[in-house]
């Protein structure tokens, strides 16, 4: 029983520290460039919209005057086509920064935690966005994604110990 017991304690070390992590740098892991995003638009960011559903801005061409525009969910145009995951990695210090370490666990137990060390990540990551940018959506995926894999995991456990009290061998 604890030849069960060890390789189940491997089998979630694995499952954490190499395929947790990987799910999570490949969120991160979006191509656009800085200057693509500005070109469109800043893509992400939260317009002021009034109640009528008009944005203004200002047009840079025309000194003093305001434009407005009619707005639909998140910024329209060109800015719609960008797809809110993967995170654009514009410096990698975001994704540099993910961090996994043992936590307390119950007796007999294991619990591993990630997270992310940059001050901003708790900005760009936020379930709901900010007051200046959309929701990107991160913190929902991943927890699809976890609750999949832990199923996953979980089959293969109890496979293991089906084997294992079939043949009497781990």
């Amino acid at each position: 029983m604890a030849a069960i017991e060890l390789k189940a304690k491997a089998m979630h070390k694995e499952f954490v520290l190499k395929t947790m992590v990987r799910e999570y740098v490949v969120r991160l892991s979006g191509t656009t460039t800085t200057r693509e995003l500005t070109n469109a638009g800043h893509p992400f960011a939260r317009k002021r919209v009034s109640k009528r559903g008009y944005a203004r801005y200002r047009n840079p061409n025309v000194k003093g005057r305001r434009l407005t525009e009619k707005v639909s969910g998140r910024n329209v145009g060109s800015a719609a086509s960008f797809p809110l995951l993967p995170i654009n990695a514009q410096s990698r210090r975001l994704m540099r920064s993910l961090r996994a370490r043992a936590a307390t666990a119950p007796p007999s137990g294991q619990s591993y935690e990630l997270g992310f060390t940059t001050p901003y990540a708790e900005f760009i990551l936020a379930k709901d966005g900010t007051s200046k940018m959309v929701a990107r959506g991160y913190q929902q995926e991943i927890k699809k994604v976890r609750e999949k894999r832990n199923k996953d995991l979980q089959r293969e456990l109890k496979l293991m110990i089906l084997k294992a009290s079939a043949t009497g061998r781990v």
